[in-house]
């Protein structure tokens, strides 16, 4: 369906069809189409996910309470990707998170950043933590050898089906707790626990 200038639009159904209206964040809307000519649609926001819980620097909290920009990738996202590393994975699934390959060679370094260069001198990668510990993308003294050494990212040794979500905090607010550390973002990664099973 295209619209005018105006937003107007018309719609060819016969009397007892079903008339779907949805978009992006708000609820979809069914409409029976009876012998009315005009039909006014108002769709309600879609707020079911404010109750999502999010991994932030001091916790978790519910993405209602949460003011800052975070971005959430779930197991299930990073499992449907036919990628061999989770940094891999990450291309395209958070918006403002631009991820590029440095070389062609599987586990090498992988390139990040969050919103654009946040300086032309000082490195350009997020923050990485893993449950807790920090981890730098280039802190590896692994390398391997196709024609030439390359470095291999510590972060391609972690297998994408370990891992429970992702977090990627944006902006200021989100990551301010971590101080300069995290002027570029932070991307928090949760890995699967074991879970306990109750005795018979």
């Amino acid at each position: 369906m295209v619209t005018d200038n105006e937003g107007k639009y018309s719609i060819l159904a016969s009397k007892g069809s079903i008339l779907v209206f949805s978009f992006v964040g708000m609820n979809e809307e069914e409409i029976v189409v009876g012998n009315e000519t005009l039909i006014d649609i108002s769709l309600v926001p879609e707020i079911t996910q404010l109750d999502e819980l999010i991994v932030v620097g001091y916790g978790k909290r519910k993405k209602s309470e949460i003011n800052g920009s975070v971005a959430t990738i779930n197991s299930k996202d990073i499992e449907s990707l036919p990628s061999t590393s989770f940094d891999e994975a990450l291309k395209g699934m958070a918006t403002g998170l631009y991820v590029s390959s440095n070389s062609g060679v599987p586990g090498s370094r992988v390139s990040m950043n969050i919103r654009g260069l946040s300086s032309i001198s000082s490195g350009t990668d997020p923050l990485f933590i893993i449950d807790g510990v920090i981890i730098y993308s280039d802190q590896s003294g692994l390398e391997r050898s196709s024609g030439s050494m390359t470095r291999v990212s510590p972060l391609a040794t972690i297998n994408p089906n370990d891992i429970e979500s992702i977090q990627v905090l944006k902006d200021a607010s989100a990551t301010a707790i971590y101080g300069s550390r995290g002027a570029n973002g932070v991307v928090l990664i949760t890995t699967k626990q074991v879970q306990k099973e109750k005795g018979r």
